[in-house]
């Protein structure tokens, strides 16, 4: 989806938050359609830094991405938290005691974080839709950020920008009170391409501006729901199209996934609302585990969550997978990013009978899991180093 946008200085603004010269070394690693290549190019050509364009290829692939920063001298590099995962994972970067690291595009878990900022000399979590320019709130990421053990804050707005979060009546909530993040100020978008009717939803008069004119400032909708804390930064919290009802409860799938990344040998984690014929909706958690740790069972799983969280939020059942899937600009495509609210790239877990199929792979059930899964048994599979699910991919089901 398009949107034109008007910002003067956006470079000047976002070279205020780096502070990039020309002795820096910049790492390409997003494409060309996603937003964030403005920071990666035109950042470091504006301030005379050095800009290393990553191979197509070595984008998903943590070892080629290390090899790049040794060999060149990265000292400034971005990239979403699945990417960041697959790079702690793989004990990546080697040596980044130069190396400045900005986490965007999806939430940042404390414990990812804490991860990174062991192998980096500074860590920023950068939140910030296209919708309004990039980057819309900032966070320095050091061993006192974060009041929940399970989130990073997304900081404060950056200059010229503003951050309104509002209940469904359109008033500011009070500090520690969840509502939907608008944001204003310098940076937003006319609107959508050929999409006047969405444009209409979306874009709204900020009726807080007072420097830009009475009735000429806009801001945006975002769709995300967040909460100012005591310090006076923000706390993201999910979507508010990303809540589900379950048993008559409203469920907010980002509070659950939260939760089991704080489980024990849990590395990444996914949860979605599938439909059961008889029993209607239910909670199922997909999960990946960490290196060298315990496996973890169903069981253990449902009993730590049980204790954090009511029942009607606890998953009725848990997947392993080796790998969640990610898109092309490095995003989980299971999870509740802007751009991918759908969760259909993740098996369905079936209960096995006996004398069934034991694994989705063997030929005579990957038709019937692809066609579960809306995913075509033609479809061309990726080499086993590129984290995408495949009809081939090996699970672990459990319920």
């Amino acid at each position: 989806m398009n949107v034109p946008i008007i910002r003067p200085r956006i470079v000047e603004t976002l070279a205020a938050v780096v502070n990039i010269d020309d002795k820096d070394r910049v790492a390409a690693l997003a494409t060309i359609a996603f937003d964030t290549a403005v920071r990666e190019l035109f950042l470091p050509l504006v301030n005379g830094a050095r800009i290393v364009i990553a191979e197509r290829t070595a984008v998903n692939d943590p070892t080629a991405i290390g090899e790049l920063i040794e060999r060149h001298g990265i000292t400034i590099i971005g990239a979403t938290p699945s990417t960041w995962r697959m790079l702690v994972f793989n004990e990546c970067p080697k040596n980044g005691s130069s190396l400045k690291a900005f986490v965007g595009g999806e939430a940042l878990s404390s414990k990812l974080a804490a991860s990174i900022r062991g192998r980096v000399k500074q860590l920023w979590n950068i939140y910030g839709p296209t919708e309004t320019t990039i980057w819309a709130a900032t966070q320095f990421v050091d061993g006192a950020t974060g009041a929940n053990p399970g989130v990073t804050p997304i900081g404060r707005p950056i200059a010229n920008k503003r951050i309104y979060i509002l209940d469904a009546d359109g008033e500011p909530v009070p500090v520690g009170v969840a509502g939907e993040i608008f944001i204003g100020g310098v940076g937003v978008a006319r609107g959508y391409l050929n999409r006047p009717e969405l444009t209409e939803t979306r874009f709204l008069p900020d009726p807080f501006a007072i420097s830009e004119g009475a009735g000429k400032a806009r801001m945006y909708r975002t769709g995300d729901l967040g909460r100012w804390l005591p310090d006076g930064t923000i706390e993201f919290l999910g979507r508010n199209d990303h809540q589900v009802k379950i048993r008559g409860f409203r469920v907010e799938l980002g509070e659950i996934e939260a939760r089991l990344l704080e489980c024990p040998g849990v590395r990444e984690a996914v949860v979605t609302a599938r439909d059961q014929i008889r029993s209607g909706k239910r909670l199922v958690a997909y999960f990946t585990s960490e290196a060298n740790e315990a496996e973890m069972t169903a069981a253990d799983l449902r009993r730590r969550l049980a204790k954090a969280l009511p029942d009607h939020m606890v998953p009725a059942a848990y997947v392993r997978l080796d790998r969640l899937p990610l898109t092309p600009n490095g995003k989980t495509t299971a999870s509740p990013c802007r751009r991918h609210r759908t969760r259909h790239s993740v098996p369905v877990p079936m209960r096995r009978r006996k004398g069934s199929s034991k694994s989705p792979s063997q030929p005579i059930g990957r038709s019937f899991w692809a066609s579960i899964a809306s995913v075509d048994t033609t479809i061309s599979l990726t080499s086993a180093d590129t984290p995408c699910w495949s009809p081939r991919s090996s699970a672990k089901f459990a319920t």
